[in-house]
């Protein structure tokens, strides 16, 4: 019988934990370490006036953060600024495909194994199939976030090569 170091799991949880907020501050997303006693759509993750609220006891998954930081990074400051609670359905449709390439690039960034994001409860169960996507060069989301001036992307290239940040925010 295996037995399984659940503190262990917990430590590395809360060391990626450590490396995606100092992340998110370092581009200039807020974010706010606090209880959250209600019910949210990501167990312990609260967006309200452009703040990523984070409560560390109720997060399943660290990653749900970088990708939830990837739906404010695809906003519009003015627009970032007013969400509150869920992203609407709307706006969230709007940029999902972006968020999911933009989380996918924050991990690399950060040197982060893509199961921290794209993990076995994410996705509708297409958290592999993205994962073997992005490391095969089909960056699906390319052009939204091209779009949006966030990266830069030859698609046409013979050589894929991982898209360019430019910018880890939307500016206008």
């Amino acid at each position: 019988m295996k037995v399984i170091d659940k503190s262990s799991d917990r430590s590395t949880e809360i060391a990626t934990t450590i490396i995606i907020i100092s992340f998110l501050e370092e581009i200039g997303l807020q974010t706010v370490k606090t209880s959250i006693s209600n019910k949210t759509f990501l167990p312990g993750i609260h967006v309200e006036k452009g703040v990523l609220y984070y409560d560390p006891e109720k997060l399943e998954h660290p990653g749900d953060l970088l990708h939830e930081a990837g739906h404010m990074a695809c906003l519009a400051p003015c627009v970032r600024n007013k969400i509150y609670g869920k992203i609407d359905h709307k706006t969230a449709a709007d940029f999902e495909i972006g968020a999911i390439l933009w989380s996918f690039l924050a991990c690399s960034h950060l040197k982060l194994p893509p199961e921290v994001v794209f993990h076995e409860k994410g996705y509708k169960g297409d958290a592999n199939w993205l994962i073997e996507n992005f490391q095969n060069g089909n960056y699906i989301g390319s052009p939204v976030l091209k779009w949006l001036g966030l990266i830069e992307y030859d698609e046409n290239k013979k050589n894929k090569t991982s898209p360019t940040v430019i910018s880890w925010l939307r500016k206008n």
